[in-house]
C-alpha cells in the first residue's frame, strides 16, 4: 500500500497506523533529491522500526533523520549566450 505524509513547519512528518511489513521511503521534493530509505516495520524488529538508506546501507537512528543527497536539483542546461565572433 502507499501512504504519505505532508512536512509539518518544522519538516518533522509522521505516518499513522501503518502495518508490519516492509517499505520504501521517497521524499518528493522539487528544490532537493532525498534518499530512497528502507523501512522495517514490526513485532521482532527491535523497536518496532528499523531504517536503512538504500545508498549507502547506513542504518538510520529513531526518531529517523534524513540529509538531501543533492541540495539543488538541476533539470536543465543552461544555454550558452549568443556571441558575434562565433559566426
Amino acid at each position: 500500500g502507499a501512504y504519505s505524509a505532508v512536512p509539518r513547519q518544522d519538516g518533522s512528518f509522521v505516518f499513522h497506523e501503518v502495518p508490519e511489513g516492509n517499505f520504501l521511503m521517497e521524499v518528493y521534493d522539487t528544490q532537493r533529491a532525498w534518499p530512497m530509505v528502507r523501512v522495517e516495520v514490526g513485532k521482532t524488529v527491535p523497536n518496532g522500526v528499523t531504517a536503512v538508506q538504500m545508498h549507502n546501507r547506513q542504518k538510520l537512528q529513531m526518531p529517523m533523520q534524513i540529509k538531501p543527497v543533492l541540495a539543488k536539483q538541476d533539470f536543465f542546461e543552461k544555454r550558452q549566450g549568443f556571441q558575434w565572433s562565433s559566426l
